[in-house]
């Protein structure tokens, strides 16, 4: 029954994706449905947990690594993030909305700044910024963008700023 469910859930997730998203690299929709349903299935985000729920003839190891090249390599943000993050905005704008930002450590100097909408707990990403940096160069930044805030400018929803190289060298 195991399998069952497992299938199940990796299918539906599947043609879900398959509805929702424009990509030409239908293995990009593949690896992405098997991210969601290893999440969803094993409540868990590390990729040899998600991995190991993947209802495939493919060794678990070489699900991970499939998984591990989505992960580093660059996706089409546009493409692949911004249908969810519209479909979350729009079931949440009967509501009030709170945006709540965070600087966290990436791994080897780098930081991830992001901004979320909270929603039961939980910082649901609708853009972030990779960079090379510190928490104290973090501290910095929201301290400044805090201290050059206006108001009277966010009255327009805009597009987070893409940066040159959306992830620095040296950032994975």
């Amino acid at each position: 029954a195991k399998m069952t469910d497992r299938y199940r859930v990796y299918t539906k997730v599947k043609k879900l994706l398959k509805q929702m998203l424009k990509l030409d690299n239908q293995g990009q929709v593949v690896t992405l449905a098997m991210m969601i349903s290893g999440i969803v299935l094993s409540r868990k985000a590390q990729l040899s947990a998600m991995s190991s729920e993947i209802p495939s003839e493919i060794k678990e190891k070489s699900i991970e690594m499939r998984m591990r090249r989505w992960v580093k390599d660059e996706i089409d943000v546009e493409a692949i993030y911004m249908p969810f993050a519209r479909q979350i905005l729009a079931a949440l704008a009967h509501l009030p909305l709170v945006l709540v930002m965070d600087g966290s450590q990436a791994g080897r100097g780098c930081m991830v700044l992001m901004v979320g909408v909270l929603y039961q707990k939980r910082a649901l990403p609708i853009a972030w910024l990779v960079y090379k940096g510190t928490s104290c160069t973090t501290r910095w930044s929201l301290d400044r963008a805090q201290s050059q805030a206006d108001p009277q400018a966010c009255t327009q929803p805009s597009r987070w700023p893409q940066p040159a190289n959306p992830r620095p060298h040296g950032c994975s």
